[in-house]
């Protein structure tokens, strides 16, 4: 086995540590794991207690009127389908890609209906 010299190591170092150490990126992984899951629980949330009556009203968007509920849940999907759609893109997992068209299917039926 060929001994490295001090440099071949402080490269081998660096391109290591590139993005951060493996805690940092760790860190920041779970992170915005746990703060994306926060936005969809309150999108949910909020859209069953619109459907339910508790919350409502009308929202305009371009001269468009938006039902709170229906916006509500054009939210949750458009958020859905940019997840996977950026999951899709950094892993090229096919059933990622099939879960973001599945929930844009849904953003442009909140938009057609």
């Amino acid at each position: 086995m060929d001994k490295m010299d001090k440099e071949d190591i402080l490269v081998r170092s660096r391109n290591d540590n590139r993005k951060g150490d493996e805690r940092e990126v760790q860190n920041r992984t779970n992170a915005e794991l746990f703060s994306y899951w926060i936005v969809i629980v309150i999108l949910f949330v909020t859209a069953l207690l619109s459907d339910a009556g508790v919350i409502g009203g009308e929202i305009f968007i371009n001269g468009r009127s938006f039902l709170f509920k229906d916006f509500v849940w054009l939210l949750n999907f458009l958020s859905l389908s940019c997840e996977f759609g950026s999951k899709f893109y950094f892993s090229r997992k096919i059933w990622q890609l099939l879960l973001c068209l599945f929930f844009a299917a849904g953003v442009f039926s909140c938009l057609i209906f």
